[in-house]
């Protein structure tokens, strides 16, 4: 939350549907103060919403950081997206980059380092 706050970065949360996902989101919400969070509601299945990050996977627009203890976890879920039994990390990063993508069209992008095949074959 400190970093939110210095960075004056948006929180985004994504609501789960029905009415045990809107009490934990509120609460989620709640957590967050004093930051300002939003919720969103995920639309459509998991692989449309993952087309977008896909197509920048694929023109090897998308890097992660070397080392990085998650990004073993994270890989091994992108190779078998979206058949896998776990799919949570993939369809985060498809949320970031969606919100991002529509909501703030001229952020600046960091660049890490190595570059990650495409999540959708």
């Amino acid at each position: 939350m400190a970093a939110a706050n210095e960075d004056g970065a948006e929180i985004v949360i994504e609501q789960e549907y029905g009415r045990a996902g809107e009490d934990i989101t509120g609460q989620l919400i709640a957590d967050c103060a004093p930051h300002v969070a939003t919720a969103i509601k995920p639309t459509g299945a998991k692989p449309v919403r993952a087309q977008g990050i896909s197509a920048q996977a694929e023109a090897k627009n998308i890097f992660l950081l070397s080392g990085a203890p998650w990004v073993t976890k994270f890989l091994d879920e992108v190779k078998l997206f979206p058949v896998g039994t776990h799919d949570d990390r993939v369809d985060a990063l498809a949320h970031a980059f969606n919100w991002i993508a529509a909501n703030q069209p001229d952020a600046p992008w960091e660049v890490m380092e190595s570059p990650v095949a495409g999540l959708i074959s």
